[in-house]
């Protein structure tokens, strides 16, 4: 019902990458002063394995959510849905990690905005090299 694109493989793998992305940014911040004075959030009362756990499997959730519909309206996998796909990670793991840590709407909306932009770069770049069969 999500298409055959979804893995039990994918989602260990990209849950796990999550964390991993997670502790690399709070190792950076334990050692770096610039990276604590300029934090919207301390580590202190926020568990780096938590949050990575909660904004990878987001992200992944996010995307499944996307994708049920998406062949609910009989999208092709692959084919683009716009917006939904340029909004259904960054919307998966704002609210799943909400759940763990709130922050000011300012920096979800920000968030949301660079996230827009930057997709439909990484996925044209994705086709310039082969990797995807659309540039969106």
């Amino acid at each position: 019902i999500l298409g055959d694109h979804k893995t039990w493989r994918g989602i260990i793998t990209g849950t796990t990458t999550g964390v991993g992305a997670s502790l690399i940014l709070y190792n950076h911040y334990l050692n770096s002063s610039f990276w604590q004075q300029h934090v919207i959030f301390t580590y202190d009362s926020v568990n780096p394995l938590i949050l990575g756990l909660l904004l990878g499997f987001g992200a992944l959730g996010g995307d499944s959510i996307k994708s049920y519909f998406k062949r609910r309206h009989r999208h092709q996998p692959g084919q683009s849905w716009f917006p939904w796909d340029q909004m259904d990670y960054i919307l998966g793991a704002v609210l799943l990690s909400y759940l763990y840590i709130q922050l000011p709407i300012s920096i979800y909306l920000v968030t949301a905005i660079i996230w827009f932009c930057i997709h439909p770069i990484a996925t044209t770049l994705g086709y310039l090299i082969k990797m995807k069969t659309s540039p969106l």
